[in-house]
């Protein structure tokens, strides 16, 4: 027994070395994205596409505006793929979750709403989008206890 005790302890440090390496991972890549959406060009980006979403005009004159400003397409399809790139993470456990609802709620329950029209608009002309960040606000709805329902099937 007692040959086998260093090696245990061994592999005992190396567990808990290794659950501090993935958690210290977790949590540097959650508050990546945080610099990510703080820093001056992606904050451009953000009031670019408030602007477009807050304008009070139509769905389909937003849509269309989109269609025909690759200058905004471009900033809204930055700022959504950002979104999307949290939502994978957080999906497949790469970011620490409990953090993430912490810091993106309201967030991401806000802008799933806001661009929904435009995900719904995509997906009526054939293009799959949108069910990472769905999924995403349906975590937080979930975690708030309010009642949640997809307006598609997720994949």
């Amino acid at each position: 027994m007692l040959p086998i005790l260093p090696s245990l302890v061994s592999t005992a440090m190396a567990l808990i070395a290794l659950y501090f390496t993935i958690r210290h991972f977790k949590t540097v890549r959650t508050v990546s994205y945080i610099e990510r959406m703080n820093h001056p060009n992606m904050a451009d980006i953000r009031a670019c596409v408030d602007k477009w979403l807050n304008s009070g005009r139509t769905d389909e004159e937003r849509l269309s505006e989109i269609r025909n400003d690759p200058s905004l397409n471009a900033r809204v399809r930055v700022f959504y793929n950002t979104l999307t790139e949290l939502a994978i993470a957080y999906r497949y456990g790469t970011i620490n979750r409990k953090m993430t609802i912490d810091i993106w709620d309201p967030l991401i329950p806000k802008y799933w709403e806001k661009l929904r029209f435009h995900i719904n608009g995509s997906r009526a002309a054939g293009e799959e989008m949108g069910h990472n960040l769905e999924y995403l606000a349906h975590e937080f709805e979930k975690r708030r206890g309010k009642s949640f329902t997809f307006k598609t099937d997720p994949p």
